[in-house]
């Protein structure tokens, strides 16, 4: 069987909704903890994203054609990888690959 990354996310946060209830049930319930835990490190890493860093003096962030050009070149890049974070103003965590955050644009409020 295969499974597309959506469909797994989808099933991790059912696994977590279960397993948030299980530790709110039964707090001393080590194994229910564990099982929390594992929930939400599948799901960080199901939806972690790759930001592509090149080094000059230090390392800095780049669009994936430049890290792609950069690299075929010759030179050095890395790509990490970060969970979304949500907007501390709205709870809405960025669906772009470099973290940009427009949820308050509409309002013309700024971070």
């Amino acid at each position: 069987m295969t499974f597309t990354k959506e469909q797994l996310i989808e099933q991790a946060k059912g696994c977590q909704m279960l397993a948030q209830c299980a530790v709110d049930a039964r707090p001393d319930d080590v194994a229910a903890a564990k099982n929390l835990a594992l929930v939400e490190i599948a799901l960080a890493a199901l939806t972690a994203v790759p930001i592509y860093q090149l080094i000059n003096d230090d390392w800095y962030d780049a669009d994936k054609e430049t890290y792609d050009a950069v690299v075929a070149a010759g030179g050095t890049g890395r790509v990490v990888y970060v969970t979304p974070q949500p907007c501390p103003r709205c709870g809405v965590a960025s669906t772009r690959p470099n973290g940009e955050h427009y949820c308050h644009v509409k309002t013309g409020e700024t971070d």
